[in-house]
C-alpha cells in the first residue's frame, strides 16, 4: 500500500484538498483523490504542504501535547487546595490563641475570687462532703450573691475539675492544680496555637514559591505550544469567498460592494476570467489565470 501510495505521488499530478465532514470541517488533507473518500466533500487547495500546515495549525493544542499542561493544571490545583487549606489553618490557631489568651487574662483579673472557691471545694471534700453535697452549697451560695461562687457552673467529679465562667467565655478549673498553674496551663496552649501559626506562615511562603515556580513553568511551555500550533499568515485571497476548482484554479468573489471594488482594482490580470451579472452589489467573480491555461 506504502509503495503505491509512493508510486502515486511521483507520476500522478497533484490535487491537494481538504476532506470535509457534514459540517463543513476538514477531517483530513490529501495530496489526491483517494478512493477511501469517495462520495466526500471536498475542498481543493493549491499547496499540499500549505494544506498540512493549515490543517494541523487548527487542531487544538492540547490535542498535539496535553499531557505538559495537564500536569501543570493538576501540580497547580493540589498547591493551591494546600495555601487555603494552610490559611484555614491559620484563621483556626489565631482563634484558639486568642480563646486561651482571654481565659489567661480572665484567671488573672479574678484571681483571689478563684482562689477562694477552689479553697472553699479542696475543703469540703476534705471534711467528707460529696461532690453533689459540694454542688448543692455552691449553687446555694451563687443564689446568695457570695462573689467567689458566682463564676462556678458545674463539678465534673470523674476528672477532678470544675466548669468556670467568667466574661462570658467557660472554661476548666483542675482540681489538683492551682489556679497560677491552671493559668500557665491555658497560657501555654495560646502560645502552642502562636508557635503553629509561625510554622504555618513559614509553610505558606513555601507553597508561595513553588506556585509561581509553576506559574513561570506553565507559561513557558503554553509559549512552546502557542508556537507549535500557530496560525499561518493568510493568503491575500482569504478575505473574499474563495475556493479552489478541480481543474486547480484559484476563484475569489467579493462579499459586497466595496470587496467587488477592490478585487477589481487589485487582482484582475490579463488572463483572468472575469464574471459579474448587471444587478447592483452581486458578488464580481474572477477566475484567476496567471498562466493562461486553456
Amino acid at each position: 500500500v506504502l509503495k503505491d501510495f509512493a508510486l502515486k505521488l511521483k507520476t500522478e499530478k497533484l490535487k491537494p484538498q481538504f476532506i470535509l465532514d457534514d459540517k463543513n470541517e476538514a477531517i483530513d488533507v490529501v495530496p489526491f483523490d483517494l478512493s477511501i473518500y469517495e462520495g466526500y466533500q471536498k475542498q481543493y487547495i493549491e499547496s499540499f504542504n500549505e494544506g498540512l500546515d493549515i490543517y494541523f495549525s487548527k487542531l487544538d493544542s492540547a490535542k498535539i501535547i496535553p499531557q505538559p499542561l495537564e500536569k501543570y493544571n493538576r501540580e497547580m490545583e493540589k498547591f493551591e487546595k494546600r495555601l487555603q487549606t494552610q490559611i484555614e489553618y491559620i484563621r483556626e490557631q489565631e482563634n484558639k490563641k486568642e480563646k486561651y489568651y482571654n481565659i489567661g487574662e480572665s484567671i488573672y483579673k479574678h484571681f483571689k475570687e478563684l482562689e477562694k472557691l477552689l479553697k472553699t471545694i479542696l475543703d469540703a471534700k476534705k471534711k467528707g462532703y460529696q461532690w453533689n453535697e459540694i454542688e448543692d452549697k455552691l449553687n446555694s451560695g451563687k443564689e446568695q450573691g457570695i462573689k467567689e461562687t458566682i463564676p462556678f457552673r458545674k463539678i465534673i467529679p470523674s476528672k477532678k475539675q470544675i466548669i468556670i465562667q467568667l466574661d462570658g467565655r467557660e472554661f476548666i478549673i483542675d482540681l489538683n492544680k492551682s489556679i497560677g498553674e491552671n493559668a500557665n496551663l491555658i497560657f501555654s496552649k495560646g502560645k502552642k496555637a502562636q508557635k503553629k501559626i509561625e510554622g504555618t506562615y513559614s509553610a505558606i511562603e513555601e507553597t508561595k514559591k513553588k506556585i509561581k515556580k509553576l506559574i513561570i513553568e506553565k507559561d513557558s511551555e503554553q509559549v512552546f505550544v502557542d508556537h507549535l500550533v500557530r496560525k499561518p499568515k493568510k493568503k491575500w485571497y482569504e478575505k473574499y469567498r474563495w475556493f479552489i476548482s478541480s481543474n486547480e484554479f484559484l476563484i475569489i468573489g467579493g462579499r459586497d460592494i466595496s470587496s467587488n471594488e477592490a478585487i477589481y482594482r487589485k487582482y484582475i490580470e490579463p488572463n483572468d476570467l472575469v464574471l459579474h451579472s448587471e444587478i447592483r452589489g452581486s458578488p464580481l467573480t474572477v477566475i484567476k489565470n496567471p498562466e493562461n491555461k486553456e
